[in-house]
């Protein structure tokens, strides 16, 4: 995925759509933050507001994420 850009335009709510078709536990915890857990692997992102895009920066850590759950 490297010297691809990362898009600037995906919602959250895609987001939960992919990870829900996935299989991973989606938990809103305080604030805007959300748990994200699949098997022993789990981390927190912040849900994106007032805008529902989210950032670069957590769809990176996403996709990491989810790199992770389909090596275990």
């Amino acid at each position: 995925m490297r010297g691809v850009p990362t898009p600037t335009d995906i919602r959250w709510a895609e987001v939960v759509s992919l990870l829900s078709a996935m299989g991973v536990d989606i938990a809103e915890r305080a604030g805007s933050r959300v748990q994200l857990a699949k098997g022993p692997r789990s981390m927190v992102v912040h849900r994106p507001h007032p805008r529902p895009e989210v950032t670069r920066h957590t769809i990176r850590d996403i996709v990491r994420f989810i790199e992770c759950i389909e090596a275990d």
